[in-house]
């Protein structure tokens, strides 16, 4: 079946590119909280 082999690509890259958004909203969160700490320490 080759179109649910096409699904299957098209749904992998989906998760692919979320997982890589995610990683990348969580650092984001994560040094604006550190950063914060910083500058309110100094």
């Amino acid at each position: 079946m080759p179109n649910e082999e096409h699904l299957n690509e098209s749904l992998r890259k989906i998760a692919k590119g979320a997982g890589i958004g995610f990683t990348g909203t969580f650092i984001g969160i994560a040094l604006g909280y550190f950063s914060r700490m910083i500058i309110a320490r100094f």
